[in-house]
Protein backbone atom coordinates (compact mmCIF):
# COMPACT_ATOMS: atom_id res chain seq x y z
CA UNK A 1 0.00 0.00 0.00
CA UNK A 2 1.07 3.46 -0.90
CA UNK A 3 0.35 5.87 1.62
CA UNK A 4 0.87 9.00 -0.65
CA UNK A 5 -1.59 7.49 -3.38
CA UNK A 6 -3.87 6.71 -0.39
CA UNK A 7 -3.78 10.45 1.12
CA UNK A 8 -4.20 12.08 -2.58
CA UNK A 9 -6.94 9.59 -3.60
CA UNK A 10 -8.63 10.85 0.07
CA UNK A 11 -7.96 14.30 -0.98
CA UNK A 12 -9.92 14.10 -4.02
CA UNK A 13 -12.70 12.65 -2.49
CA UNK A 14 -13.08 15.28 -0.27
CA UNK A 15 -12.46 17.77 -2.47
CA UNK A 16 -15.31 16.49 -5.15
CA UNK A 17 -17.24 16.69 -2.20
CA UNK A 18 -16.24 20.63 -1.60
CA UNK A 19 -16.93 21.47 -5.11
CA UNK A 20 -20.16 20.11 -4.46
CA UNK A 21 -21.26 21.57 -1.53
CA UNK A 22 -19.83 25.09 -2.44
CA UNK A 23 -21.95 25.00 -5.95
CA UNK A 24 -19.98 24.83 -8.18
CA UNK A 25 -20.84 21.61 -10.25
CA UNK A 26 -20.04 21.52 -14.17
CA UNK A 27 -22.97 20.96 -15.99
CA UNK A 28 -23.01 20.00 -20.22
CA UNK A 29 -25.39 23.35 -20.02
CA UNK A 30 -23.26 25.79 -18.12
CA UNK A 31 -19.90 25.60 -17.21
CA UNK A 32 -18.59 28.96 -15.57
CA UNK A 33 -15.35 30.53 -16.60
CA UNK A 34 -12.24 29.81 -14.38
CA UNK A 35 -12.11 32.95 -13.04
CA UNK A 36 -15.91 32.85 -11.67
CA UNK A 37 -15.21 29.36 -10.46
CA UNK A 38 -12.23 30.35 -8.55
CA UNK A 39 -13.70 33.23 -7.24
CA UNK A 40 -16.50 31.30 -5.21
CA UNK A 41 -13.89 28.20 -4.35
CA UNK A 42 -12.26 30.93 -2.25
CA UNK A 43 -13.03 29.92 1.72
CA UNK A 44 -12.41 27.94 4.58
CA UNK A 45 -14.08 24.09 4.38
CA UNK A 46 -14.80 21.90 6.82
CA UNK A 47 -14.16 18.08 5.92
CA UNK A 48 -17.19 16.37 5.32
CA UNK A 49 -15.84 12.81 4.69
CA UNK A 50 -12.38 11.37 4.36
CA UNK A 51 -11.81 7.81 2.86
CA UNK A 52 -8.63 5.83 1.84
CA UNK A 53 -8.46 3.55 -1.22
CA UNK A 54 -6.37 0.01 -0.59
CA UNK A 55 -5.19 -1.61 -3.08
CA UNK A 56 -7.93 -4.08 -3.55
CA UNK A 57 -10.00 -1.25 -4.36
CA UNK A 58 -11.68 -1.56 -1.15
CA UNK A 59 -12.79 1.58 0.30
CA UNK A 60 -11.41 2.78 4.41
CA UNK A 61 -13.21 5.48 5.69
CA UNK A 62 -11.32 7.67 8.18
CA UNK A 63 -12.11 9.64 11.60
CA UNK A 64 -10.81 12.85 10.67
CA UNK A 65 -11.54 16.06 11.53
CA UNK A 66 -10.10 18.79 9.51
CA UNK A 67 -10.36 21.61 7.36
CA UNK A 68 -8.81 22.91 3.48
CA UNK A 69 -8.53 26.63 2.89
CA UNK A 70 -8.75 28.51 -0.57
CA UNK A 71 -7.61 32.33 -1.12
CA UNK A 72 -8.22 34.54 -3.98
CA UNK A 73 -4.50 34.09 -4.92
CA UNK A 74 -4.71 30.30 -5.96
CA UNK A 75 -3.17 29.31 -2.93
CA UNK A 76 -4.37 26.41 -0.59
CA UNK A 77 -3.99 24.87 3.04
CA UNK A 78 -5.15 21.56 4.52
CA UNK A 79 -5.02 20.82 7.89
CA UNK A 80 -6.42 17.18 9.52
CA UNK A 81 -6.13 14.73 12.51
CA UNK A 82 -8.02 11.44 13.62
CA UNK A 83 -10.96 12.85 15.47
CA UNK A 84 -9.05 10.28 18.48
CA UNK A 85 -5.54 11.51 18.48
CA UNK A 86 -6.43 13.57 22.05
CA UNK A 87 -7.62 10.52 23.18
CA UNK A 88 -4.30 8.00 22.15
CA UNK A 89 -2.25 11.13 23.43
CA UNK A 90 -3.95 11.04 26.58
CA UNK A 91 -2.99 7.23 27.06
CA UNK A 92 0.15 7.04 25.57
CA UNK A 93 2.00 7.14 28.95
CA UNK A 94 3.92 10.60 27.39
CA UNK A 95 5.70 9.20 24.26
CA UNK A 96 4.98 11.65 21.18
CA UNK A 97 1.64 10.57 19.31
CA UNK A 98 1.89 11.29 15.26
CA UNK A 99 -1.40 11.78 13.54
CA UNK A 100 -2.83 13.61 10.65
CA UNK A 101 -1.91 15.70 7.90
CA UNK A 102 -0.94 19.48 7.67
CA UNK A 103 0.67 21.38 3.97
CA UNK A 104 0.18 23.65 1.92
CA UNK A 105 0.54 25.18 -1.85
CA UNK A 106 -1.33 25.71 -5.00
CA UNK A 107 -4.59 24.72 -5.87
CA UNK A 108 -5.07 23.93 -9.55
CA UNK A 109 -9.00 24.30 -10.89
CA UNK A 110 -9.75 22.21 -14.05
CA UNK A 111 -13.36 22.71 -14.61
CA UNK A 112 -13.47 20.38 -17.54
CA UNK A 113 -12.71 17.65 -15.04
CA UNK A 114 -14.65 18.57 -12.40
CA UNK A 115 -11.19 18.45 -10.06
CA UNK A 116 -8.80 20.57 -7.52
CA UNK A 117 -5.37 19.71 -7.69
CA UNK A 118 -3.16 20.32 -5.02
CA UNK A 119 0.42 21.25 -5.54
CA UNK A 120 2.42 20.85 -2.34
CA UNK A 121 5.26 23.42 -1.37
CA UNK A 122 5.22 22.70 2.18
CA UNK A 123 3.86 19.71 4.32
CA UNK A 124 5.83 19.87 7.75
CA UNK A 125 3.91 16.68 9.01
CA UNK A 126 4.69 14.92 6.20
CA UNK A 127 7.60 16.33 4.14
CA UNK A 128 7.57 13.10 1.48
CA UNK A 129 4.69 14.80 -0.04
CA UNK A 130 6.24 18.31 -0.85
CA UNK A 131 6.33 18.44 -4.63
CA UNK A 132 3.39 16.35 -5.44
Amino acid sequence: MNPKKNVWLAVTILLSLTVNLAGHRVSAQHVDSLEVVRARFVGNYELVRYVSFQPDGKVTPRNYVARIMYDPLGNMSAIGMPNDLPQRAAVSGGERTVGGFAYFGKAEIDIAAGTVTHHVVGAPIRPELVGQ
